[in-house]
């Protein structure tokens, strides 16, 4: 048996204010982002989804607690991490690194970093800093006395090829 039932975003408790989706949630058109967006992670999903908002002619900032974003630029191929970096810049995105949401008001963010703390205006806030591997169906299989092959993200999250990479494997050695 194969189990691939994926992955949940984290959400941290900000609070009940101000308009809290996941990235997912607004990717999926389950919720409609606001004008002035704050998308808090700058990894690859909070910086893509942030692209893709100001292409669309929103103000989007992206709050990062890394002093990179992306994950640095050994985290996927340099010329994605590159393109990817520039396009933001580019498209007018604001991007804060080794900065930290302290604070997520009716209408606005605050941030902290080395140089103190600042307040953006936001209507929406986007939460992106990650995903847990939902592995509920795996664990309770496992105890049937048959071979349980956990894949994709509810192994390990990580990106679709590791995805297509662990199926591959688990199909050939079957």
């Amino acid at each position: 048996m194969v189990a691939a039932t994926g992955s949940k975003p984290i959400v941290p408790d900000f609070g009940g204010k101000n308009h809290i989706f996941t990235a997912t949630d607004v990717l999926s058109g389950k919720y409609k982002a606001g004008d002035n967006i704050v998308v808090i992670g700058g990894g690859l999903v909070g910086c893509e989804t942030a692209l893709w908002l100001a292409q669309q002619g929103k103000k989007v900032s992206v709050v990062e607690m890394m002093p990179d974003i992306l994950g640095g630029p050994h985290s996927m191929p340099f010329m994605n991490y590159d393109m990817l970096k520039d396009l933001l810049p580019y498209n007018k995105v604001d991007v804060y690194r080794k900065t930290k949401v302290t604070k997520v008001g009716d209408c606005s963010v605050t941030v902290e970093n080395e140089n103190g703390e600042k307040e953006i205006s936001a209507d929406t806030v986007l939460v992106a800093v990650g995903y847990r591997s939902e592995k509920n169906l795996q664990e309770d299989l496992s105890g049937l006395n048959i071979p349980v092959y956990n894949i994709g993200d509810s192994r390990e999250v990580k990106n679709i090829i590791h995805a297509i990479w662990d199926a591959y494997e688990v199909a050939r050695n079957i």
